[in-house]
């Protein structure tokens, strides 16, 4: 289920907007998202975007889709979770510019649920190519905040999972180490 709430801003010259969403639902199909895709893409460098995060994850390509469209956005993003972002919500949490996390919060990453049926050559191969797009999302969305060892951990089947206070803990020493969250 996706929400909108939209607030005006004024400064001395300058229109702003904030637009607050909520992604509070199993994440489905990208035509589920057209609002938050069209914010993404026409918000300026003076709106803020919040999106704000209770839910079980999803599918995967629906939250990269949603992911790159933050990355491309001039607006300041802003994610939040007091609930549960696991999984493909996770990846949406991640990509926020500023990113927070209640303290009782749920943060949990995973290998991801996939299925296959056919040929058993073609399911072989399907497979491989998962496995290998799998790691290639983890390490690119995943990095700043978890070590090359969990990823790899991850990437071999551990679910792992954080509360608000470990991730905080992550994202602090994450800009300790002089990388802005958020920033590629």
């Amino acid at each position: 289920m996706l929400i909108e709430e939209k607030e005006t801003m004024l400064s001395s010259a300058v229109a702003a907007y904030k637009h607050t969403y909520y992604l509070a639902d199993e994440i489905r199909y990208p035509d589920d998202y057209i609002d938050l895709f069209d914010v993404l893409a026409k918000s300026g460098p003076d709106d803020v975007i919040e999106i704000n995060i209770n839910s079980p994850g999803g599918m995967v390509d629906t939250a990269i889709a949603i992911c790159e469209a933050m990355r491309n956005s001039q607006a300041t993003i802003v994610t939040h979770v007091d609930g549960v972002a696991a999984s493909a919500a996770s990846l949406i949490l991640l990509c926020g510019e500023y990113i927070y996390c209640g303290p009782h919060a749920e943060i949990m990453i995973h290998s991801g649920t996939t299925g296959y049926f056919g040929e058993p050559e073609k399911i072989r191969k399907e497979a491989k190519f998962y496995e290998g797009r799998l790691a290639g999302i983890m390490k690119d969305y995943y990095s700043k905040f978890f070590t090359d060892e969990e990823i790899d951990e991850v990437i071999e089947g551990k679910d792992l999972y954080l509360t608000g206070e470990d991730m905080n803990e992550r994202l602090r020493n994450a800009c300790k180490e002089g990388e802005e969250v958020g920033d590629e």
